[in-house]
């Protein structure tokens, strides 16, 4: 058996039990700039590999923006049916004071068959980058030490680049909303 397969299972094993760890509580609350597409209002459809350097470099460089930052997977139930607030969310808040990042989980060689047909499919107005995570526990204390790596995640940073909400499970508008308002009003 070649170390690629063997990584191969090793990671999907892992993201396996990950998926166990999914839930829906609606009770809790290479990085390029993606600029929009003037016809279609989405973002180019590319999606980079963003190692622990880029995540550190994401995290410090905030350019006087708050960061909303979405951990997910196209196989996490939970991830699919949130995405939608998400998006409806990111193409009403100024993309001037809001940065908008989801960062999947999901192989970096999946980007053409279940990414790119994901975000093409809901229209995903910001960037996505996919995480090269090849020592998971290394990435998931880069992303935060609290970080179990249970999906869906979100984190929202102030413009100073300081966790202000750390959101395990499934999200909604209305909770993301009122988390990025409170981030506003402390920045």
């Amino acid at each position: 058996m070649s170390a690629r397969v063997t990584r191969r299972a090793v990671l999907y094993g892992f993201w396996c039990v990950l998926l166990v760890a999914c839930t829906k509580d609606e009770n809790r609350g290479d990085t390029a700039k993606a600029t929009l597409d003037a016809a279609t209002g989405i973002a180019p459809q590319r999606v980079e590999v963003i190692d622990v350097g880029g995540l550190k470099q994401l995290l410090t460089q905030r350019n006087g923006k708050i960061l909303f930052l979405n951990f997910w997977a196209t196989w996490c139930q939970p991830c699919v049916e949130e995405f939608p607030e998400i998006v409806r969310l990111a193409s009403e808040m100024p993309d001037t004071e809001i940065e908008f990042v989801a960062v999947s989980l999901d192989y970096p060689d999946e980007v053409e068959s279940k990414i790119l047909p994901f975000i093409r499919e809901k229209k995903v107005p910001f960037k996505v980058l996919v995480a090269d995570a090849k020592d998971q526990d290394t990435f998931i204390n880069a992303v935060s030490p609290r970080w179990n790596g249970a999906l869906p995640l979100t984190i929202i940073y102030d413009v100073e680049g300081q966790q202000r909400s750390f959101l395990v499970g499934q999200g909604s508008y209305e909770i993301f909303k009122k988390e990025i308002l409170k981030t506003q009003r402390t920045s």
